[in-house]
């Protein structure tokens, strides 16, 4: 008891001066709830009637989450995710077509209010940007011939000598750590990459998640996806630092998305479902 007397007087003593300095000077340091607020880009995206959403949707490695159909219209899963939460917020939907290596300068730079783009979660990147909780889970997947079902079960069996292992992934940290021991051969375009699978001339296709259930679905009865991805790389939406309001509704927006099983819908409709044309 006494211990606790003498840590608040000594609290009050610290504190006397500070108040007392403040009040001589007439400062308030002190900001309301209000006041905050007023300055969210929730506030402003209300206030303007519309959500901007930067995407890069030039790069068909990002399909199925956007993409330009033949009609030049872009579609994919994060378009109808952003367009999901334009509605909720009662505001229009505004895609903004952005090159990957300036989509994080062009967001802090206030060209749009979230990245909505296929974008995973790293710590390198948190640096700049602020992300919501993972609305996708993706990361690095294989794909096999299907005659090769009962000789491949996940990427360990593949990292043999003799193995061979095809990609056009420029991620040497991934196949290096993964496949140590399988011989790597890269190619210019996935089409070509899969070929040497279908052909039994690679015994295995890394890429995302994504993209390999694509090729998948393109090539029935020839090759197989194995769908636990060997890599843990989670998607979220990304927003400007410093707003505690946008981000608690975008990360209540996608909780409420996923409990009521729109979130899946999307992912059964572009995951599952979906084969581009072979002309994209």
């Amino acid at each position: 008891m006494f211990r606790s007397i003498v840590i608040w007087a000594s609290v009050a003593l610290i504190c006397c001066p500070l108040i007392a300095c403040s009040k001589k000077n007439n400062t308030n340091t002190a900001v309301s709830p209000e006041v905050i607020a007023s300055g969210s880009d929730l506030g402003v995206i209300i206030g303007r009637g519309k959500l901007m959403v930067g995407m890069d949707v030039s790069d068909i490695r990002y399909q199925p989450f956007e993409m330009k159909n033949k009609n030049g219209e872009i579609i994919g899963f994060d378009v109808d995710l952003a367009q999901i939460m334009a509605d909720e917020l009662g505001v229009n939907l505004e895609i903004v077509p952005t090159n990957w290596d300036g989509i994080i300068p062009a967001l802090v730079d206030g060209k749009f209010d979230l990245i909505i783009s296929g974008m995973a979660v790293s710590t390198e990147r948190n640096k700049a940007v602020n992300f919501s909780t993972p609305y996708y889970l993706s990361g690095k997947c294989l794909l096999i011939s299907s005659r090769d079902i009962f000789r491949i079960n996940d990427y360990r069996d593949l990292d043999k000598k003799d193995m061979v292992v095809v990609t056009t992934l420029s991620d040497d940290m991934v196949v290096n750590r993964y496949f140590p021991e399988a011989d790597i051969v890269r190619f210019e375009s996935d089409e070509e990459a899969v070929r040497e699978v279908i052909e039994r001339r690679a015994d295995g296709f890394v890429a995302d998640k994504a993209r390999v259930f694509i090729f998948a679905a393109k090539n029935p009865g020839t090759t197989i996806a194995l769908k636990d991805p060997f890599t843990y790389e989670p998607m979220a939406i990304g927003m400007r630092k410093g707003d505690v309001d946008l981000l608690n509704w975008v990360n209540n927006c996608i909780e409420i998305v996923k409990g009521d099983g729109r979130l899946a819908a999307l992912e059964k409709k572009w995951m599952q479902q979906y084969i581009p044309p072979s002309s994209e």
